[in-house]
């Protein structure tokens, strides 16, 4: 499931471009939960293993194999194990490491590795080398799914004894604020340029925050369950999945319902802009005429135009030569004061 998650999420991300963009992201932060999932449950069964070869007892003094499912998860010695299993998870493996990491393998050693090749190679030059210098790190929607993952294992620490809380989330809190600043550098240095034209992604990272806080209902479910004053209440273990399962996805039937019909009555009408092409083409040198390359291509050799409609490419905006007349309006601004 993990892998064919994975598969689709990239076939998703490079097959199309900016509309599937928020499903390469919802497939990978599935493929992650997925992950997370399974990781927890071999490592409970692992522990439990060990914990039997021990002879660990509950604090009622049974031995773990003589409990039911949710007793053995219930029980202190499987709490502290699974608490300390997922405090080590999530930091620095989840939290930390792969934002270290990250930067290496995707800025500065393919920098390195571009600038020792067009050092070494006289025939790669002009616009050739050019392009190898660059960054080659474009934008992309993942880090909501990097986010959601470390919200949602820092959800999944309520589930342990509370000792492991205030230290999950102290180094969530450091983390992230590396993250930040990464983030912020990757952003303004690392990315070649890049336009949100609509805040679809952006809703449905609101729309995928209901997994966090899902888990954190379902968590309260378990810890009510699982009060003193209701030990007397023996449940079978179906019930308990059954109240847990509920709470998570009743969680999520609201958490969508409000962002579906509450914040919209909080939004503000859309106006249609009355400002004309002319106006708005002068200012944005990507348009449907330049970003066309058979349509510069029958403007120079067909048409004739002069100047002809020039291709449209990220950082060489000064190219781009004004032609009113065949809807071509931006020139840059600097090129003019030197005219």
């Amino acid at each position: 499931m993990y892998f064919l998650c994975m598969q689709a999420a990239f076939f998703a991300r490079f097959r199309f471009a900016n509309t599937t963009e928020m499903v390469y992201m919802v497939l990978y932060f599935l493929s992650v939960i997925v992950n997370l999932f399974f990781d927890m449950a071999l490592t409970s069964h692992f522990s439990y293993q060990t914990m039997e070869h021990k002879r660990a007892r509950s604090d009622s003094g049974k031995l773990l194999k003589d409990l039911t499912n949710v007793g053995i998860f219930q029980s202190y010695a499987m709490q502290k194990q699974l608490g300390n299993f997922v405090l080590w998870y999530a930091f620095p493996s989840c939290f930390l490491l792969p934002f270290i990491i990250e930067p290496i393998f995707t800025l500065i050693l393919p920098m390195h590795l571009m600038e020792l090749l067009v050092r070494a190679n006289r025939s790669v030059q002009g616009f050739d080398a050019e392009k190898c210098l660059g960054f080659p790190t474009p934008m992309d929607t993942g880090r909501y799914a990097d986010v959601l993952l470390n919200a949602t294992i820092a959800a999944c620490a309520f589930l342990f004894p509370g000792s492991y809380v205030l230290k999950l989330f102290f180094f969530m809190f450091c983390s992230h604020i590396y993250i930040m600043l990464y983030d912020h550098y990757r952003i303004l240095r690392a990315v070649p340029g890049f336009k949100l034209a609509t805040d679809k992604i952006d809703r449905c990272a609101m729309m995928m925050t209901a997994i966090p806080t899902g888990v954190l209902a379902a968590t309260i479910a378990f810890k009510y369950l699982s009060l003193p004053t209701r030990r007397s209440e023996v449940l079978p273990d179906s019930d308990y999945i059954k109240y847990i399962l509920g709470a998570f996805f009743a969680h999520i039937a609201v958490h969508w319902s409000l962002l579906s019909w509450f914040v919209p009555l909080f939004s503000r009408s859309h106006e249609i802009t009355k400002l004309p092409y002319e106006k708005v083409a002068k200012e944005n040198p990507s348009s449907w005429f330049s970003a066309n390359p058979v349509h510069c291509l029958r403007s120079k050799y067909i048409k004739g135009d002069n100047p002809p409609c020039t291709y449209f490419f990220l950082g060489k905006e000064y190219l781009l030569q004004s032609n009113p007349k065949i809807g071509i309006h931006f020139e840059d601004p600097v090129k003019c004061i030197y005219k």
